[in-house]
């Protein structure tokens, strides 16, 4: 080992601890996407019953009838993570129905 840290120039290696970013429980939305449950990522088709105005930047616009990709968020009941096109963000549970 001595011999390999000489090589690239450590005097020595050592144990390191890294520290996950500290999430805020009571906003899914600021989740990092790598430390997310497997539940979250798990993508379902839903279609949009409403149309639906953004009113935030974490948010998308959708429209009535249209087919979207979304994720649910864990411990929020008003909100799901939706993808439509290359365009992703929050959308209001009430607007949509899960089809698959």
């Amino acid at each position: 080992m001595q011999d390999l840290t000489k090589q690239i120039g450590i005097s020595s290696i050592r144990n390191t601890t890294v520290i996950p970013p500290k999430i805020d429980d009571s906003n899914p939305f600021t989740y990092p996407i790598n430390s997310l449950p497997s539940s979250f990522t798990e993508k379902k088709k839903a279609k949009v019953l409403f149309d639906y105005e953004a009113t935030e930047p974490s948010e998308i616009s959708v429209s009535a009838n249209q087919i979207i990709s979304i994720q649910i968020v864990p411990n929020d009941n008003d909100w799901v993570l939706a993808e439509s096109g290359r365009d992703s963000g929050k959308v209001p549970k009430a607007y949509i129905q899960i089809v698959d």
